[in-house]
Parts: C-alpha cells; structure tokens; sequence
C-alpha cells in the first residue's frame, strides 16, 4: 500500500513538474510538433505535451551495475515503433546528474536507453515520444533503480 502511494505521488509530482515547465518555458509557439528548435542536442522533443493515450512499462527495474533502461511503449493499447523516443528521470530531493538519453527502438514497441544511474532507490521523470505527423507527447514514469 505505501509503495502505491509513493507511486502515486511521484506520478503527480511529474505531471505537476511538467506542467511547471511549459507554462514557464517561455516559448509562445503554439504548435507542439516536432520541429528545428524542438529539439535537444540529443535530438529529443523539447516541446512535448501530455498525453494519456500513450503509456511506458518499464520491463525489469533498472540496477545500478546495469547501464541500460528497457521499456514497452504502447498509444492506445497498440505498440508504438516509428518515433523517436527518450527518457530523461532524476532523483526526487538530489542533486545527481539526470539519467536518460535518446531510446533506441528494439521491436514490437520496445525501447532501450543506455544510461548510468548515481545510486539506487526511486527515480522519476518522462519519457518524450515524438511519431511522425503527430504531436510531441509526454508520458510520465517511475522507477525503482535496484
């Protein structure tokens, strides 16, 4: 039960944090698609909004020793292939440097980030997808690093 609700809470701090940073971002465009300056230097969408119809399932918790992340991605209920993906998490109250990068697409909707995490324990953030023709979404995520 408590670890349902640290689940919760680190969901809706996420949402909170990202609705956060678009209202103060400062940019006025008011199309989220894709395009040159919405992007990271990693290539990542850097304008991406909410959207409940896509979800992330991480496959096993991540451990430290490990240097990768992999997780399903699905819009809908189907399995999203063609977009380009990436995750970006951190540590609640730390100050480690952020984890994450651009995904690389596996098969049949599963995404793989290579990444090094400071240590263990709860790590919380967003996965951006960016598919062709559509909006960049923002999908909320958490995890336990073991």
């Amino acid at each position: 039960m408590n670890r349902n609700r640290i689940i919760i809470l680190a969901v809706v701090a996420v949402v909170a944090f990202g609705g956060a940073f678009l209202a103060f971002r400062g940019d006025s465009s008011e199309d989220s698609r894709v395009q040159a300056g919405g992007q990271s230097g990693a290539g990542c969408a850097t304008n991406a909004v909410a959207d409940p119809s896509y979800s992330v399932m991480v496959e096993d918790q991540p451990k430290v020793e490990a240097q990768a992340v992999t997780f399903a991605l699905t819009r809908n209920g189907k399995a999203v292939s063609d977009a380009k993906v990436c995750l970006d998490v951190g540590m609640s109250g730390m100050s480690h440097t952020p984890a994450g990068g651009q995904a690389k697409h596996m098969s049949g909707g599963r995404y793989q980030v290579e990444t090094k995490f400071a240590m263990r324990g709860p790590w919380v953030g967003a996965v951006t997808v960016a598919e062709p023709g559509k909006a960049a979404a923002s999908v909320p995520v958490s995890f336990e690093v073991q």
